[in-house]
C-alpha cells in the first residue's frame, strides 16, 4: 500500500478515538434539545446559544492560539526535561489568559448580561459562566496532554462523561427547580468543576508549576501570530446569532439555532478529524511525501463532507420536527445552507495548515478577518431582505471565502495540488442527489413513501462515486486489509504506530 493511503489510515484510528467522544457528546447534547426546548420558552432557549457563544468566543480568545504553539514546539523538541517545562508554561499561560476576563464577569454581570442578551435577567448566569471559564480551560490544557500522548480514547470518555454530567444537571435545574436559563450554567458549572478535578488526576504525571521565561515568550509569540485567526474564526461560527438577535429578537436566535445545530450535525464526523489533525500534521509535514498525503486526505475528507451534508438536507425536516415543536418550522430551511457550509468547515483545517506550520498567522489572521467581516455585512444585508436564512447564506459564503483563500494563500510554502479531477467526480456525483431531493420536497406523498426516495436518492452518491473511480474495489480492500493488519498489531501493543505517520 502507498505510504499515502498508510498515513490517512493512521489519521483515521486516530479520528475514530476522538470520534468517540465527539459523537458521544454531540448526542447527548442533541438528544436533551427536545426536553429544553419544550421546558423554555422561545426567548429562554435563545438566550442560552447566544451566552454560549459568548463564552465559545472567550474560551478562543483565552486560548491565544496555544494549542498550536504548544504542539509545534513539543514535536520540535524531544528532551524530556525541557518538554516538561515547555507543558508548565503552555499551563501557566492556559489558567492566566482565563482568569482576566473570568474576574471582570464574576465581578460586573449585570454590565454583560445587558451587553450581549440585552438583559440583565441573566446576571447570575453570566456569573456561573464566568467560573466555568477557568475550569473549561483547564480542562482543555489536559485534553492537549491527552492528545500529545495519543490517549485519544481516555480524552473521549472524558468528553462523554463531562457532558452527561453536565446535560443531566442542567436539565434537573431547569425542569424539576424551575431555573431557566440561571438552571442551566449552574449546571454546566458544577459539572465543569467535577470535570477539572477528574482531568487533573488523569494528567497528574504530566502536570508541572515550573516553567521558562524563553518558553513563555515562545508560546505567546507563535499563538499571537494565530489568535487573530482564531478569533476572526469564532466570529465567523458566532456573530449570525448575534445579528440575528439584534435585528429580530431572541425567539427568533431560538429558531435560526435549532436549524443550525441540525446542519452542524456534520461536526459528528468533521470534529474528530480535527482532533487528530493537528498532532498528525505537524509530525506528518517531516516525512517524504507529506503534499500527496494532504491531497488525498483533502479528497476524502470532502467526498464524505459532501455525502453527509446530504444527508441532513434530505432529513431535515424530520431531525428538526425531532428536536423541537412544530412552532420551529421555521428552522427548516436553514438547515442544507448550513449542512454545506460544514463542507468547508471540514477541508479549512487542511487548506491552512500550510500557513500554520510555516507561522504564518498573520498572513491566516488576515483572511479569517476578512471572511468575518463578510459574514457579518452579508447578515446585515441579507437578514432584512429574506429573514433569517439570510444569516445561513452568509455562513455558507463566509467559510466558503476563509478555505479557498488560504489554499490560494499557502501554495508558496505547500502545495499539495489539489487533485480537481477527483473533486469534479464528488460534485458531478452529488447533482442526481440534490436535485431529486429538492424535487420531492414539492410532492406531497406519503411519509414512508417520500423518505424511502430520499434514502434510494442519497445512496446514489456513493454509488456514483464508484462508477466514476474516486476510488476502486481494489482500493478500498486494500485498505481494508492494511485495517484489520494495523487493528490486530495495535491490540497487541496497544499504541499507535508513530511511523506509519
Amino acid at each position: 500500500m502507498s505510504k499515502s493511503r498508510k498515513a490517512i489510515l493512521n489519521l483515521s484510528w486516530q479520528a475514530v478515538a476522538y470520534g468517540v467522544g465527539t459523537l458521544g457528546s454531540q448526542l447527548v447534547s442533541y438528544l436533551t434539545l427536545p426536553i429544553l426546548t419544550h421546558a423554555l420558552t422561545k426567548e429562554e432557549y435563545g438566550a442560552i446559544p447566544l451566552l454560549l457563544s459568548a463564552f465559545s468566543f472567550l474560551n478562543i480568545l483565552t486560548n491565544a492560539g496555544l494549542p498550536a504553539a504548544t504542539y509545534h514546539y513539543y514535536n520540535e523538541d524531544e528532551d524530556p526535561r525541557r518538554r516538561k517545562f515547555l507543558l508548565g508554561g503552555s499551563q501557566f499561560l492556559f489558567f492566566s489568559f482565563a482568569a482576566l476576563p473570568a474576574v471582570f464577569m464574576f465581578l460586573f454581570p449585570q454590565y454583560f448580561s445587558t451587553l450581549l442578551l440585552q438583559s440583565n435577567a441573566y446576571a447570575l448566569a453570566v456569573r456561573y459562566a464566568s467560573i466555568a471559564l477557568v475550569t473549561d480551560s483547564l480542562i482543555f490544557f489536559g485534553n492537549i496532554i491527552l492528545r500529545i500522548q495519543m490517549r485519544a480514547l481516555v480524552s473521549s470518555l472524558h468528553m462523554i462523561m463531562s457532558l452527561i454530567l453536565k446535560m443531566g444537571l442542567a436539565i434537573l435545574f431547569v425542569t424539576k427547580y424551575n431555573l431557566g436559563v440561571n438552571g442551566y450554567w449552574l449546571g454546566y458549572l458544577l459539572s465543569s468543576i467535577v470535570a477539572l478535578l477528574v482531568m487533573l488526576w488523569l494528567t497528574r504525571d504530566h502536570i508541572s508549576l515550573q516553567f521558562r521565561k524563553g518558553d513563555l515568550i515562545n508560546l505567546v509569540v507563535f499563538g499571537s501570530a494565530l489568535i487573530l485567526s482564531e478569533i476572526s474564526m469564532n466570529i465567523l461560527r458566532i456573530a449570525d446569532r448575534y445579528v440575528v438577535s439584534f435585528l429580530t429578537g431572541l425567539d427568533q436566535v431560538a429558531v435560526y439555532d435549532i436549524g443550525y445545530k441540525v446542519g452542524a450535525l456534520l461536526t459528528m464526523a468533521i470534529g474528530p478529524f480535527k482532533f487528530a489533525w493537528n498532532p498528525f500534521a505537524f509530525a506528518a509535514i517531516r516525512k517524504e511525501g507529506a503534499p500527496k498525503i494532504f491531497r488525498d486526505i483533502f479528497a476524502y475528507v470532502t467526498a464524505g463532507s459532501v455525502f453527509g451534508a446530504l444527508g441532513l438536507t434530505a432529513f431535515r425536516k424530520e431531525i428538526v420536527f425531532m428536536l423541537a415543536p412544530h412552532s420551529y418550522e421555521a428552522a427548516i430551511p436553514i438547515v442544507g445552507w448550513v449542512a454545506f457550509s460544514h463542507i468547508f468547515v471540514a477541508v479549512q483545517p487542511i487548506t491552512s495548515f500550510s500557513l500554520v506550520s510555516q507561522k504564518k498567522g498573520a498572513i491566516l489572521s488576515w483572511i479569517a478577518a476578512s471572511a468575518g467581516v463578510l459574514n457579518v455585512a452579508l447578515c446585515y444585508l441579507l437578514i432584512p431582505r429574506i429573514g433569517i436564512i439570510g444569516a445561513a447564506v452568509a455562513t455558507l459564503v463566509g467559510y466558503a471565502f476563509l478555505s479557498v483563500v488560504s489554499y490560494v494563500a499557502g501554495k508558496r510554502w505547500l502545495d499539495m495540488k489539489i487533485n480537481w479531477r477527483q473533486l469534479s467526480k464528488v460534485a458531478f456525483a452529488a447533482l442526481p442527489s440534490l436535485f431529486g431531493i429538492s424535487v420531492i420536497e414539492k410532492i406531497a406523498l406519503a411519509t414512508v413513501f417520500s423518505l424511502s426516495l430520499k434514502l434510494a436518492l442519497l445512496l446514489t452518491f456513493p454509488l456514483l462515486l464508484l462508477a466514476l473511480r474516486f476510488i476502486t474495489i481494489n482500493q478500498m480492500q486494500e485498505i481494508a486489509h492494511l485495517a484489520f493488519s494495523m487493528l490486530a498489531r495495535r491490540g497487541k501493543k496497544g499504541a499507535p504506530n508513530e511511523d506509519a505517520v
